[in-house]
């Protein structure tokens, strides 16, 4: 109810007990406002971080990701069956280059018609081979080009994102941290308050024991009205930090 019942309290004791508890209520006030602009901060710095990794697009950036690392295994193993292809192309321009050889040291020898016939046809598979050696060789050129490409833009756009955004581990670490601290305090807090409630038990037991009845005056209203608001207060820390 809204009034305190009038007990055989001396006004001594109800002056000590709304003393005593107020030092109790202001310092539980101060370490919750102090708590309430740490909250206030962290919950600052938190919505900004949130809000840059929001602009990130963690799902989104990370199937382009995906995508990308995909294309680069597939172009690996064609790069790697073009790299064999090479070699095969190569030994058989070198096979070509020694046959023309070959022929050359056959028509300086002897310069009849099936010598001269024989070079002019090891001539016509160099240059074939030669041809298609170099036209192998650029596509692979292009290939590792677009390759590299590919990588550069996959490695960009991911730097891209990331930069301006701060490490979240330091903010997880920070919140951690912030979270122990509040548990400590909230433990502290919820102590005192049952101190407070132990003490107010004691004092009001220990007074109706006196069986003492002050006069009419002794205990003025503001007094009553200040020990009923103390009350309320505790029953709020004790909702507030459980």
């Amino acid at each position: 109810g809204d009034e305190i019942e009038e007990r055989a309290v001396p006004t001594h004791s109800y002056s000590l007990l709304i003393k005593d508890n107020n030092l109790h209520g202001h310092a539980m006030k101060s370490l919750s406002s102090t708590s309430t602009t740490e909250n206030d901060a962290i919950s600052q710095t938190l919505e900004l971080s949130s809000q840059a990794w929001d602009r990130f697009e963690w799902t989104g950036t990370l199937k382009q990701l995906d995508t990308a690392a995909a294309a680069a295994r597939e172009q690996k193993e064609q790069s790697l069956v073009a790299r064999k292809q090479l070699g095969e192309t190569t030994k058989l321009f070198k096979k070509s280059v020694k046959a023309m050889d070959q022929a050359c040291v056959g028509l300086n020898q002897n310069a009849s018609e099936d010598a001269i016939s024989s070079a002019v046809k090891a001539m016509d598979v160099l240059s074939k081979e030669c041809r298609q050696t170099i036209k192998s060789y650029q596509e692979e050129v292009d290939n590792l080009t677009r390759r590299c490409k590919a990588s550069e833009n996959a490695f960009i756009s991911i730097h891209s994102a990331l930069d301006g955004i701060s490490d979240p581990a330091a903010l997880i670490k920070s919140a951690s941290q912030k979270i122990r601290d509040q548990q400590k305090q909230i433990s502290q807090l919820l102590r005192t308050v049952e101190e407070v409630n132990k003490e107010m038990s004691n004092m009001e037991a220990n007074a109706a024991a006196q069986n003492s009845t002050p006069p009419p005056s002794a205990i003025s209203r503001e007094e009553k009205e200040e020990l009923l608001q103390l009350r309320r207060e505790v029953a709020e820390y004790e909702v507030e930090f459980r």
